[in-house]
């Protein structure tokens, strides 16, 4: 496979930062041709930071990558939990707070494998109001276990079902991957005993990777989510919330 490189007509300015609505986000070139952030979850953003909030809001982002939606959970008044395999994504994320003047934010940064801290999470028998999650099609844990997107999304899937407040929750998962598409997602969580217990009902699924799943009280709403075709082209997406 050809490696991608960027080619820089000029220096890349120190302090780059793209606004992405109540916060901001540094951007860099990495060396696997991103920038620091995908611009087509910028609805996810908004969603995140826009519906009203229970008292005292905790959120748990997995595969959190450099933190855009950290960043819109905090700015929300949420106290977020962190959690990322690689070093240099916490690291960013935490640039990202000190250019949103949220050094001191209830933001808590873990390197760790996002499935393992899911799992010990449900024995200590926490709750969170929100889980965001983006896994990857393939990847490593920070000890080596190799992470395959059609193998480990539903176990993980379980855990955050036992992880989420039933009286106030949402979830947003997105990812892309020619194995699981968001139809997968949802006819997984049609089956969970924790939707069903909350009287959530899910309806028909496009396919379409410009939309966006909301488990309502009594039906299913869909709205475009990403706004970047050719950047989104197999970016799919599935939000659940309770009232």
């Amino acid at each position: 496979m050809q490696q991608r490189r960027w080619t820089h007509h000029s220096a890349w300015p120190e302090s780059l930062t793209l606004d992405c609505g109540n916060f901001s986000m540094p951007v860099r070139p990495t060396p696997f041709g991103h920038i620091g952030l995908f611009p087509e979850q910028t609805k996810n953003w908004q969603w995140l930071s826009s519906e009203p909030q229970p008292n005292e809001p905790l959120a748990l982002n997995l595969f959190a990558y450099t933190g855009a939606s950290t960043m819109a959970l905090a700015r929300a008044g949420f106290s977020v939990v962190h959690v990322d395999a690689a070093k240099p994504n916490v690291t960013a994320a935490k640039i990202a707070a000190e250019t949103n003047q949220l050094s001191d934010a209830p933001i808590r940064y873990l390197v760790d494998d996002a499935a393992k801290f899911a799992a010990r999470e449900v024995r200590r028998q926490r709750q969170y109001h929100t889980i965001v999650m983006d896994p990857p099609a393939y990847g490593h844990s920070p000890k080596g276990k190799t992470w395959r997107l059609e193998r480990d999304l539903w176990p993980l899937l379980d855990d955050c079902l036992e992880l989420i407040d039933p009286m106030h929750f949402r979830m947003l998962i997105t990812g892309h991957s020619p194995q699981v598409d968001a139809s997968d997602v949802v006819e997984y969580l049609m089956r969970s005993a924790v939707i069903k217990a909350a009287q959530k009902k899910i309806g028909s699924v496009s396919k379409r990777a410009d939309q966006q799943f909301k488990i309502n009280q009594d039906a299913v709403s869909t709205r475009d989510f990403m706004s970047a075709p050719k950047a989104a082209a197999n970016h799919d997406g599935v939000a659940a919330e309770s009232d």
